[in-house]
C-alpha cells in the first residue's frame, strides 16, 4: 500500500520535500506545502521575503509562509494554483502583476520591486582548470 501521510511519503528513497508535499496535498489533501521555484517566487513576492532564498533559514520561512496559506479544504488545487500562479502570471524577469489575482495583496507590487525578487545568491563560477585535454585510462582501455 503507498504511503497516505507525508513523512511517509517523504521516507520513500529518492522523494524529496516537493513531491512528498505535492502527493500528500494532490492525492491525499493533506495540508502540506509543494514549495517548488514558482512557489518559492510568489511567496517570496506576496510576502516581501527580500532574503536570499537560497539561504536554508530563508527557505524554511518561505515553507513555512506557503504551509500558513493552506486552506483546510483542497489543499491538492491550493498547492496546484500556487504553482500554475508562478508559472503563469508571477513569472521571473518581468511578472504579469497587473492581471495577477494576488496584486492586492502582494508586498512586492506594492513596493514596484516584483522584478528583482525572490533574491538569490550568485551561483559560484565553475573552476577554471589549467589543462587543454584530459586522458583517462583505466585497466588498458
Amino acid at each position: 500500500m503507498f504511503p497516505q501521510t507525508y513523512e511517509d511519503i517523504l521516507s520513500l528513497p529518492g522523494v524529496g520535500d516537493y513531491t512528498a508535499g505535492a502527493v500528500a496535498s494532490i492525492c491525499f489533501n493533506l495540508p502540506t506545502p509543494a514549495v517548488d521555484g514558482n512557489v518559492i517566487r510568489v511567496v517570496s513576492r506576496v510576502a516581501g521575503i527580500r532574503e536570499d532564498v537560497a539561504v536554508p533559514s530563508v527557505a524554511r520561512q518561505i515553507t513555512a509562509t506557503a504551509a500558513s496559506w493552506i486552506p483546510a479544504q483542497r489543499a491538492g488545487d491550493f498547492n496546484q494554483a500556487l504553482m500554475d500562479l508562478g508559472a503563469s502570471h508571477c513569472c521571473p524577469g518581468t511578472p504579469d502583476c497587473t492581471r495577477c489575482p494576488l496584486a492586492s495583496l502582494c508586498n512586492a507590487y506594492a513596493t514596484g520591486d516584483a522584478e528583482e525578487l525572490p533574491h538569490k545568491s550568485r551561483s559560484t563560477p565553475p573552476r577554471l582548470l589549467p589543462y587543454d585535454v584530459v586522458l583517462l585510462r583505466q585497466e588498458n582501455r
